[in-house]
C-alpha cells in the first residue's frame, strides 16, 4: 500500500518522515529545470517548484527512455519516490500529464557555504 501525497511544492520531500521510498507522489504545476543527455539506462530530467531553493527539486529517472519534456515545461507528474545512491528521485514508471511549454526558471543562486555540511542535502537535484 502506498502513502499518497499530492503536492505543489517539494518542501516536504526529503524533510518529512512521511516521505520515504515507496511513497506515491502527485506533483502538480512543477517546472522542468534540466534534461539529462541520453546515456544508456541513466536518462531523466530535473524538476523544481516555482519557489526554488533547498528541498524544492527532484530528479525523475526515465531509465533507457529519452525524456519527452523540455526545460521550462510545466507538468503534473505522478510517481513513486525512490532513492538512488542516497539521492531522492521519482522512479521509472511515472505518469506525466498536463504538459504546458513555458519559460525556464531563473538560475538558482547558491553560495559555496550552502553546499557544505548538513545543509547540502537540501540542494540535491537542484
Amino acid at each position: 500500500m502506498f502513502l499518497h501525497q499530492s503536492l505543489t511544492s517539494f518542501s516536504k520531500v526529503g524533510q518529512s518522515a512521511l516521505m520515504t521510498a515507496g511513497t506515491l507522489l502527485v506533483l502538480n504545476g512543477v517546472v522542468v529545470t534540466g534534461v539529462r543527455k541520453p546515456v544508456g539506462a541513466s536518462n531523466g530530467f530535473y524538476l523544481s517548484d516555482e519557489t526554488q531553493g533547498p528541498w524544492h527539486c527532484i530528479f525523475v529517472h526515465t531509465g533507457s527512455d529519452t525524456p519527452t519534456v523540455a526545460v521550462g515545461d510545466r507538468i503534473s507528474i505522478q510517481g513513486v519516490l525512490g532513492e538512488f545512491d542516497g539521492l531522492n528521485q521519482l522512479a521509472n514508471g511515472h505518469t506525466i500529464s498536463n504538459v504546458t511549454p513555458g519559460a525556464p526558471l531563473a538560475e538558482l543562486d547558491v553560495n559555496v557555504a550552502d553546499l557544505i555540511g548538513t545543509s547540502q542535502e537540501g540542494y540535491e537535484s537542484c
